[in-house]
């Protein structure tokens, strides 16, 4: 792995990578549970998504975008996709 390659690899806490997974994990009706959009804040303040948080979006989002190209909405959620795609291999090299 080179230099460049390290420096653009975000890391993320434990709690963090935690949280994530847990909410992550959440199907159906719990996802409009108080307890999941509790979640979803303070992962978006976790992470610095604050911002994209306020667009509706989140890296807790499985779908791909819902507004015609233009929109900032567009390029919050492709914010939101790149530290998602990064969580969940972080996922992967903490689990044993």
């Amino acid at each position: 792995m080179t230099t460049t390659e390290r420096q653009r690899r975000p890391s993320f806490d434990d709690a963090t990578v935690a949280l994530f997974k847990r909410f992550d994990a959440m199907r159906g009706r719990s996802r409009g549970s108080e307890e999941f959009k509790r979640g979803v804040r303070e992962l978006a303040r976790r992470l610095n998504l604050v911002p994209e948080f306020w667009t509706g979006n989140s890296v807790l989002d499985r779908a791909g975008t819902c507004h015609p190209e233009g929109y900032i909405a567009n390029d919050d959620w492709r914010r939101c996709r790149d530290v998602r795609l990064a969580l969940l291999d972080a996922m992967v090299r903490k689990t044993p």
